[in-house]
């Protein structure tokens, strides 16, 4: 995907050609049907598509808040006194039953205004937000911007396009009630 997929649907989203998200599920629906699933695999000498049917273990979904959280950082504070904790120069207020303990707090590195409170192994209610200074983790990144090569002014996607079309319609035609009819004769 990062090699055939995303230098092309770059290329059209900076030259105006692609301006909506809808655009560009269209170009990725087409990339996907008649790219990613017909090249065959090096290794497993099949398509992908040939290679999912042929799974046997069953479907797992997983939500997407816990996929979220499966990739939360962790950290441990103290509890003062008053029931707050100090992060990344912001302060919170936690369940006052925490007051003198050890907690460890699950988060997102991109937005300290939700941080989960956890002790001795339980989840306990969420951190509340006294004094939010910072909304980022200091060593939150992000990734580097993509460098593309040069471009030859052809766009793969937009080629593929009307060949999968073509390929749909004839698919269509095909299964078509009444192009049974007219074949039939009485």
């Amino acid at each position: 995907m990062d090699t055939s997929f995303k230098p092309e649907a770059y290329d059209l989203i900076e030259t105006g050609r692609i301006s909506s998200i809808e655009e560009l599920n269209r170009y990725f629906y087409i990339w996907t049907q008649s790219i990613y699933h017909e090249r065959i695999h090096g290794e497993t000498k099949q398509t992908p598509i040939q290679r999912w049917e042929e799974c046997d273990h069953p479907t797992v979904t997983v939500s997407f808040t816990d996929l979220q959280q499966a990739f939360y950082w962790e950290e441990e504070r103290k509890v003062d006194k008053t029931g707050c904790i100090s992060f990344q120069g912001n302060k919170y207020e936690v369940d006052q039953e925490l007051v003198g303990e050890k907690i460890t707090i699950r988060f997102d590195p991109h937005d300290l205004e939700h941080l989960e409170v956890w002790f001795q192994d339980k989840q306990m209610n969420d951190a509340k937000p006294l004094n939010l200074l910072r909304a980022q983790h200091e060593k939150a990144t992000y990734p580097d911007e993509v460098v593309l090569g040069e471009k030859s002014g052809l766009n793969f996607l937009e080629l593929s396009a009307p060949h999968f079309e073509q390929k749909q319609k004839k698919q269509r035609g095909s299964l078509s009630y009444q192009t049974l009819m007219e074949d039939k004769t009485i």
